[in-house]
């Protein structure tokens, strides 16, 4: 029982330790969600309405790296770092893009808001 309880306080340290560096909170957050990154950049680009060609023309991304992306292919950058870069820059366009569309229909009055969407 003692052997046992020292390696849960062990693993408790080694994951605070893993959560106090912020070059781990996107794993934590990757693990959290329960879904594969893949999955989740499309599902966010289909919520903003936006096909491949256009995100890639409004974010500097290209068609290539998105589909990458999507797949969760690495091969097609020159590093891991490189990849987690463009995955962060590409959920943050896809934050942005929702925020932008968010507010163009705050600015409609409710009465009319109905009737376009």
């Amino acid at each position: 029982m003692l052997k046992f309880s020292s390696k849960i306080l062990k693993l408790e340290a080694f994951f605070c330790k893993v959560i106090s560096r912020p070059s781990n909170i996107w794993r934590i957050v990757k693990f959290r969600s329960g879904m594969p990154m893949s999955n989740r950049l499309r599902e966010e680009r289909q919520s903003v309405n936006l096909d491949i060609k256009m995100a890639a023309e409004k974010s500097g991304i290209s068609r290539a790296q998105i589909i990458a992306l999507e797949e969760d292919n690495t091969r097609v950058f020159s590093s891991k770092l490189v990849y987690h870069m463009t995955e962060k820059k590409l959920m943050k366009f896809y934050d942005n893009e929702r925020l932008r569309k968010s507010k163009g229909l705050d600015s409609i009055p409710s009465f009319l808001r109905s009737r376009i969407s």
